[in-house]
């Protein structure tokens, strides 16, 4: 896969982006998923909200988090 894009210096906080929008945090880029709670956990369940575009991991963001709006373009390579 490759991936092609700037990293805007406009910043919103998460719970503003829609699903499927792809965003910077924390260097890694992202995209917004729907919720998944993982309720196998010992202290209950984990709810997930994004996944990395570069690792394909579930990850969570909380919604007052402040992420950096991305302008990509993801092709895949044959």
């Amino acid at each position: 896969m490759e991936i092609r894009g700037e990293h805007s210096k406009k910043r919103v906080r998460f719970d503003s982006l829609k699903e499927g929008e792809p965003f910077y945090y924390n260097g890694e880029l992202l995209m917004k998923t729907s919720e998944i709670t993982d309720n196998s956990g010992f202290y209950g369940g984990t709810t997930y909200n994004c996944v990395s575009l570069r690792h394909g991991r579930i990850m969570s963001c909380s919604d007052d988090a402040m992420v950096g709006v991305a302008r990509v373009h993801i092709e895949k390579e044959y």
